[in-house]
Order: C-alpha cells, then sequence, then structure tokens
C-alpha cells in the first residue's frame, strides 16, 4: 500500500488519476517486491469525469463523493482495495437508499483486527479527507512503525540479556579450571610418594 500510495502521488503529480483502481489492475513483481500497473486505459485527466470505474471502487456507489477525476477518487479506492486484503469476497452495499453506507464501511473496518490500526486512516480517506497521496502515505508508515515500535523494543532487550548469561558460564569454567588443575596435582604426587615409599621397603627387605 505504501508502494502504490507513492505511485499515484507521482501520477497526480503530472496531473493525471488512475481512475478504475482495483487488485485486478496491479500485479507484484519481483524479487524484490514491487507493485506494477496494468489496463491503464481508465487514466483519466484531473478535473474531467472518470472514463472507467468498478463498483466496489468507485465512491459514486457507495455515495460518498463524485466521479470527478481527482487525487481523492483515487485515495477512496486504494482504501477500498486495503479493506478487501481483510474481506476478499466483495461485500455490497445495503439495498436501502437511506443507509449509512460510511458506518457499514466502519464496521468492517472494526471487526477486522488487522484493519484496526490503520483505522483513522481509511476513514479519512473514504471521506476525501486527504488532498494528496503523500500525505496519505505518511500516515500510514507512521501507522506501521507505531505497530512495529513494541517488538524492537522486546528484541533489543532478548539480545542485551545473552552476553550476560555468556558472562556468568565463562566466569564459572575460569573457577572450575584451578580446583581440577590442584586435584590432578595431589592425586599425581601422592601416587608418586607412595611409588617412592613402597620402592624403599622392597630395598630395605
Amino acid at each position: 500500500m505504501v508502494q502504490l500510495l507513492g505511485d499515484l502521488d507521482r501520477l497526480h503529480q503530472e496531473g493525471w488519476v488512475f481512475g478504475d483502481l482495483k487488485p485486478e489492475n496491479l500485479i507484484i513483481t519481483g524479487p524484490p517486491s514491487r507493485v506494477r500497473w496494468f489496463d491503464v486505459g481508465g487514466t483519466t485527466k484531473q478535473g474531467r469525469a472518470i472514463k472507467e470505474y468498478t463498483e466496489f471502487y468507485d465512491r459514486g456507489y457507495w455515495g460518498m463523493g463524485d466521479r470527478k477525476a481527482e487525487p481523492s477518487y483515487d485515495l477512496f479506492s486504494t482504501a477500498m482495495i486495503f479493506i478487501q486484503t481483510a474481506y476478499p469476497r466483495r461485500f455490497k452495499k445495503p439495498a436501502d437508499a437511506g443507509a449509512d453506507n460510511l458506518e457499514l464501511l466502519r464496521r468492517y473496518i472494526s471487526h477486522s483486527p488487522p484493519l484496526l490500526p490503520y483505522k483513522k486512516i481509511l476513514l479519512q480517506a473514504l471521506k476525501g479527507k486527504y488532498t494528496d497521496a503523500q500525505l496519505m502515505k505518511k500516515e500510514l508508515m507512521e501507522a506501521i512503525d507505531h505497530r512495529t515500535a513494541p517488538k524492537k523494543t522486546v528484541e533489543k532487550r532478548s539480545r542485551s540479556v545473552q552476553p550476560k548469561r555468556h558472562r556468568k558460564k565463562t566466569k564459572s569454567k575460569k573457577y572450575k579450571e584451578p580446583q581440577s588443575f590442584r586435584t590432578e596435582l595431589i592425586l599425581t604426587a601422592s601416587f608418586l610418594f607412595l611409588s617412592s615409599v613402597l620402592y624403599f621397603m622392597g630395598q630395605w627387605m
């Protein structure tokens, strides 16, 4: 999603909107993994009416905006792609014309643990609050960093404990080595002493 937003920002800077943005028009290549577009027939000059669209990713279908080619149109579609990662089978809007579609999408986001850390960002995109893809990308990266920060702290702590354990083992070995050396020395001396005594006793007899 971060890569996609970066690419959309460059497209928008050139004065174009992708329009028919959906998973079927995206492909992952690599390694390294990279998002690529194809079927760019729906690309539209900003300010004009969207040429092609797919209902599920179209804010006009959800009654949450028009079909004017502007960055916020693509960002709405991006949020819907994000939501669909948690719900591979597309759901439909209620048949009731007076239904609150934003509330419906909010519930879908809230009921999916993987989407919850990005709930605020997704709702902002659905409401059309982002004026450019770069801002959405920045906030998404901050949310990702916030999610991974606690894990990094735990890893650092575990790494700092390991060297201390290693030092303790090293010290214990140092204490054991002199003791074993003394024992061997005493046993050797005792053996030589007894051998000498037996030798002299044998000579006298």
